[in-house]
């Protein structure tokens, strides 16, 4: 990022190193196919063991637990958890109300956003963050690790505005077709 951005930038370096001591959690464990840090209820080959179950024709033989056959005489799997990442979605408003107000309201929304994402990337998480008016006028999936921050930086910093009212329902429709699987 230029220098020029990183002072426009709506965290300074105190607030980062604060932030790293913060995480997301997820109330349950979710599937998400993309290997990362968080626990997923599928098996996987993580060095976490889960469990046993018994051995299935089709099954794949390197993970038979051998040691388990010779005490039990049964074929018996190794289970592994599978570690996942999530991709965190922020939404702003870039109606013309957001822009009022000392602080703008905007300014405190994209501070929020970067903090939120700047907690998501240092888990190896991604985000995609969404600029929203009557529809979903810009976004981006940023990945990389914490030092990807300066990518919502320059993100953040560009916002469009808008003069009439969100209308959530089309706007929700475009953020939608973003979540469909790749």
């Amino acid at each position: 990022m230029p220098d020029t951005d990183k002072a426009r930038f709506p965290l300074d370096a105190s607030v980062l190193q604060r932030l790293d001591n913060i995480a997301l959690l997820t109330r349950r464990p979710m599937a998400t196919g993309r290997p990362g840090r968080r626990r997923s209820p599928l098996a996987g080959s993580s060095m976490e063991f889960a469990d046993y179950r018994r051995y299935s024709p089709g099954d794949d033989y390197r993970r038979i637990d051998w040691r388990a056959f010779a005490r039990l005489e049964r074929l018996f799997l190794r289970i592994f958890e599978a570690e996942e990442n999530i991709a965190v979605t922020i939404l702003l408003d870039c109606s013309d109300s957001m822009y009022h107000g000392s602080p703008q309201k905007n300014e405190l929304a994209v501070a929020v956003a970067a903090a939120l994402s700047y907690i998501a990337l240092k888990n190896e998480d991604s985000v995609i963050l969404g600029a929203l008016t009557d529809r979903l006028v810009s976004y981006r999936r940023i990945s990389g690790g914490k030092h990807a921050i300066w990518n919502v930086g320059s993100f953040c910093i560009n916002f469009p505005t808008q003069a009439r009212p969100i209308l959530i329902g089309p706007s929700m429709i475009s953020v939608a077709s973003l979540m469909l699987p790749d």
